[in-house]
């Protein structure tokens, strides 16, 4: 009898004629206790006898840490292995979990396979190949029944565990001969709920079983697993059972409010076992819904060479794209065709069946995809690097109207100006506002990814320049009743080769453009501006280079009335002293 002073599973391991010491605890109390186990008596399910086992721990390696997740059971279990290498003299390998929303995300089989397999490799023990419906059944089965009639041990249901795996049709139809076949443990607690039963009870099972005499830990190292069937270098299934609820009392000496009861059940499958195909990818993995598809490669295990395979592709609400020309090349390699003519976009299923009905599946693996996107021109097309620019015509064909199309510039050695406000307007035009400030100059391509990730670009389809600055100009006003000369716009940056446009601007009012325009220099110019009958008030000058780039100087000029117009007032100035003078002249009012 052990006395546990920690948390601690009630362990049950089954294997033939082996006393069995099991140790249990359970939340705010202790108990030990001990029990022989019974000597199989099922025939047909003969176990076999090892000969040896990777090294066991001196003794017992507690769990260590909290119970939070996935960095308290990356923890335990270092905890466990640093402790056996300094125990043995071993060097087994630390591990590391899948991040926690991964590990979130798996199933109570696949974190125990994922647990148990990492045991076995890192001690060169062959992994099991998968878990396994059938044997999951007959796991859950038991957990449930023990927890459900309040009772616990490997035979209260009058059947052994070989007798209970062998009352499944499909495993009594193919299996070979398996000397381990159950373990056991149960967390009971006063609370309503346990964290990381399955996960502990490996841990348990294989560092905390030294009053088992290792049994438990033999199982999950069990390594004697014929080797006869599906892919080399593993066998063997798991199943693991989990039921939970209350009140339990079992084998303790009162009721506990809630239990966690876990069942693992391990069976080794005869050679002709038919193994679901497993589909692990495909080649080319997205195709246009334009025509026919040739798949070079759609890969994964257990294929079947004989018989017919149907492959298809499969989206919910849509009807299967059956694949032609189907070629098994191998066990791990087949070649398709896929008509994809008018399919929905988007992801589907990839799907094989063997011709024994077995099926493996490749969730969302293929994705059909419309015509890519055409790009043909951009309005305007050009634009300086010190402001956001509208793209008002994004011309082409094939854009989708449905989804988040992106719109971008890229240029070698830069980083892409990504659009913002993108409207698909129709399948051939697109609106969208692109920043340039400080891009660099020069010539970009214009590139439209549709929502179905096909891309589309007019290559060295937009430039971007330095856009002139305007600073002032002389005169800064003039009266509607003829023209006027501007001797000195000044400003930066202004084309002396080809045309350069010069105009007022005002909003509602029809721009004055200029005549006679000369670039004097990059930083000035002059031209004539005919102001009869335009409104007064004040406008902006505009200069536009012959690149198209535009430089404003806001409210620059004002156009005033004529000159009867005008008021003018005699103004008296008296100086500060020691001036004594009085000096009279008139002061020019402007129109408002």
């Amino acid at each position: 009898m052990k006395t546990s002073t920690h948390f601690k599973p009630l362990l049950f391991w089954l294997i033939t004629a082996v006393l069995l010491i099991l140790s249990m605890a359970f939340v705010n109390s202790r108990v030990g206790y001990a029990q022989e186990a019974e000597e199989a008596t099922d025939t047909s399910l003969t176990p076999r006898s090892p000969s040896s086992y990777p090294a066991d721990p001196t003794g017992d390696i507690n769990w260590s840490g909290g119970t939070s997740g996935v960095a308290d059971i990356q923890n335990a279990f270092n905890n466990g292995r640093s402790v056996e290498n300094s125990q043995l003299g071993t060097s087994v390998s630390m591990l590391t979990l899948p991040a926690q929303s991964e590990w979130d995300g798996m199933s109570d089989n696949e974190k125990a396979l994922w647990l148990i397999n990492r045991e076995r490799i890192d001690r060169g023990v062959m992994p099991l190949h998968d878990v396994e419906d059938n044997v999951t059944g007959v796991a859950t089965y038991y957990a449930n029944y023990l927890l459900d009639n309040d009772v616990w041990g490997h035979y209260e249901d009058g059947n052994s565990p070989w007798q209970r795996l062998n009352n499944n049709p499909t495993i009594n139809g193919c299996h070979d001969s398996l000397n381990v076949a159950e373990n056991l443990a149960v967390f009971v607690t006063s609370g309503n709920s346990i964290a990381l039963p399955i996960e502990r009870s490996i841990y348990m099972w294989m560092y905390d079983d030294a009053g088992s005499s290792w049994g438990h830990r033999h199982a999950i190292l069990w390594y004697p697993y014929n080797d006869n069937s599906g892919a080399s270098g593993m066998e063997g299934f798991l199943g693991i059972g989990r039921a939970n609820g209350g009140p339990y009392q079992g084998p303790f000496s009162s009721q506990w409010n809630f239990a966690e009861m876990i069942v693992m059940n391990v069976f080794d499958p005869c050679a002709s076992w038919q193994y679901p195909s497993s589909v692990t990818s495909i080649t080319p993995a997205y195709g246009e819904n334009t025509g026919t598809i040739h798949i070079t490669n759609l890969a994964g295990t257990d294929f079947v060479t004989t018989g017919t395979t149907a492959v298809s592709l499969q989206k919910s609400g849509e009807t299967p794209i059956a694949a032609t020309n189907v070629t098994v090349v191998s066990t791990s390699k087949i070649t398709a065709d896929f008509n994809l003519t008018g399919a929905a976009i988007g992801d589907w299923d990839v799907v094989v069946v063997n011709p024994d009905g077995m099926t493996g599946t490749l969730a969302d693996g293929f994705a059909v995809q419309g015509p890519p996107p055409i790009v043909t021109s951009i309005t305007p097309a050009i634009g300086e690097n010190t402001r956001t620019i509208h793209i008002t015509d994004l011309a082409g064909a094939n854009f989708l109207t449905d989804g988040v199309t992106a719109v971008e510039l890229r240029k070698s050695g830069q980083s892409s100006i990504i659009a913002t406000n993108v409207s698909v307007v129709n399948g051939s035009q697109i609106s969208c506002d692109v920043n340039l400030a400080g891009a660099a100059i020069g010539d970009w391509d214009v590139v439209v990814t549709n929502p179905d990730d096909t891309v589309g670009t007019l290559a060295n389809g937009f430039t971007v320049t330095i856009g002139p600055s305007v600073t002032s100009i002389t005169p800064i006003f003039g009266e509607n009743t003829g023209s006027i000369s501007i001797t000195d716009l000044a400003g930066a940056d202004f084309v002396t080769t080809g045309i350069t446009a010069v105009s007022l601007q005002k909003s509602g009012e029809t721009p004055i453009a200029a005549t006679n325009v000369t670039v004097v220099s990059t930083s000035q110019i002059s031209c004539d501006f005919d102001l009869t009958g335009e409104t007064i008030g004040s406008r902006d000058v505009v200069v536009t280079n012959p690149d198209g780039t535009v430089g404003v100087l806001e409210d620059g000029f004002r156009v005033s009335g004529a000159m009867d117009n005008h008021t003018f007032l005699p103004i008296i100035m008296k100086p500060y002293p020691p001036i004594e003078r009085l000096v009279i002249f008139e002061a020019f009012m402007r129109d408002t």
